[in-house]
């Protein structure tokens, strides 16, 4: 029975003054319709009929509905209030909010009914028999929280506060209360079942029992109902996964062809005039550093047994490039990971100061060849987009062929370990801004104290 009805049959239900209007109704009619009412349709219920249902009928009507339950929350907010500081503090108006209180409890008590079923839900496997009703999961979590933030609430003892604390208590995380459609989250845009298969946020379901779905349903009507029996997945959603499975898996096939197609190129250049037999391509490949860092891990028996030279040698006599650690990464993960983009040119201009064109070494490959830094290239903390490292003429031969580029910072390193530049390095330019834009209003004072010369001035 709806509360409008209930509210119009008590109104019109002649009673004595000092009867009870509930107990003027016969016990299976008012049975019958407290099996139908909840804590919203009895707050419509007294303000429908508020001449007939006083504060003092609330918590019967709640007791009569919730049962059990009722009592356990009612009890619980009993001895909440008995070892509150501010129990000898209710006024009559607080005696007045028991009917408030009593719907609160029974809305608690309605809330622990459904978060009890929902613990007890289950995720079968594929090859179980499934039983019950299928119900969102993370609405399930949601009802979780709520239902414990409310019933924290109703414990604690009520505290007024400032205006700013009780805009800070709002703003602190409160979860909210639970959407009207319990399953809202597993229904797909065609109207069913949302299959297991899409990986969208929220969709994974459990099961729950007929008395927990008929609780859900009962407490929030709008929920849709899947039977787990006969609710079958969406055939449209399914087609649609199968469909970007299929689009990955050619997506996927395509890359690895980039990339068997790369290394192929890679294999191409060994027989070149220039490929000799230590694979010099290869080598780049596999180098993190300097062309003699491979032998840094070695022990000193190890090195004498296989003629490498000692751990003080830099370089061997002989040409060397200087090329962009970034791009080196970039090709080598392009070789590596399928799908990873190719790069383009290897290109030095970076290392070019704006006022004369001359190259800026960078100061980590200063600092190596002068033997004042062990490793060639910083940590990876104080790495920067400029950071270089150094290939023989060999590997730039095989690099320059597969990406053709005009020019390069080059040196050689004579017998005696001196390092002589093609072009000789700028003498009054640092690496300090060479990446920034070029600067067109000469400011003589920032020049000075960087260390610059004025792109206006010759050298």
């Amino acid at each position: 029975m709806a509360a409008h009805d209930l509210a119009t049959a008590l109104s019109a239900t002649t009673l004595d003054e000092d009867a009870n209007p509930l107990r003027a109704l016969p016990e299976g009619v008012l049975g019958l319709s407290l099996e139908k009412l909840h804590a919203r349709d009895i707050a419509a219920l007294r303000e429908s009929a508020k001449d007939v249902i006083t504060a003092n009928d609330v918590p019967l009507l709640c007791r009569q509905i919730g049962g059990s339950r009722y009592d356990g929350v009612v009890r619980a907010l009993a001895r909440s209030k008995m070892t509150s500081p501010s129990k000898n503090r209710r006024t009559t108006t607080e005696t007045r909010n028991d009917a408030g209180e009593a719907l609160a409890s029974l809305r608690v008590a309605e809330l622990e009914k459904i978060a009890d079923g929902c613990a007890t839900a289950t995720e079968p496997r594929d090859d179980d028999v499934v039983r019950g009703y299928w119900l969102s999961k993370n609405w399930a979590q949601h009802l979780r929280r709520y239902y414990e933030q409310s019933r924290a609430k109703l414990l604690s003892p009520s505290q007024k506060g400032t205006p700013q604390r009780r805009r800070s208590r709002s703003n602190s995380g409160e979860a909210l209360p639970p959407w009207p459609d319990a399953n809202a989250e597993i229904l797909c845009e065609h109207g069913f079942l949302c299959p297991r298969a899409c990986a969208r946020p929220g969709s994974k379901r459990v099961l729950v029992s007929r008395e927990t779905w008929r609780a859900i349903q009962g407490r929030f009507p709008l929920s849709t109902k899947f039977k787990a029996s006969t609710a079958a997945e969406c055939l449209e959603c399914l087609q649609c996964v199968q469909d970007r499975k299929e689009a990955r898996a050619l997506v996927k096939q395509q890359q690895d062809d980039e990339r068997l197609e790369r290394l192929r190129e890679v294999d191409e250049c060994a027989a070149h005039w220039w490929a000799k037999p230590k694979k010099p391509l290869q080598a780049a490949l596999q180098r993190r550093s300097s062309p003699s860092s491979l032998l840094r891990g070695l022990l000193p028996k190890e090195r004498a047994r296989k003629g490498f030279p000692g751990a003080s040698a830099r370089l061997s006599p002989g040409a060397y490039r200087l090329v962009p650690r970034a791009w080196l990464k970039k090709w080598r993960r392009s070789l590596a990971v399928s799908g990873a983009e190719r790069p383009g040119p290897p290109t030095t201009s970076d290392c070019l100061c704006h006022a004369h064109g001359l190259p800026v070494i960078p100061a980590h490959v200063t600092a190596w060849l002068r033997g004042e830094s062990a490793d060639l290239l910083p940590h990876h903390s104080q790495a920067t987009d400029f950071d270089c490292e150094i290939v023989t003429l060999d590997e730039w031969r095989a690099i320059n062929a597969l990406f053709p580029v005009d020019y390069a910072i080059a040196f050689d390193v004579d017998g005696n370990g001196d390092v002589r530049w093609a072009t000789e390095p700028c003498a009054q330019c640092d690496d300090g801004r060479r990446g920034e834009a070029f600067d067109v209003t000469f400011r003589a004072r920032d020049y000075k104290r960087m260390g610059r010369c004025r792109p206006d001035r010759g050298a």
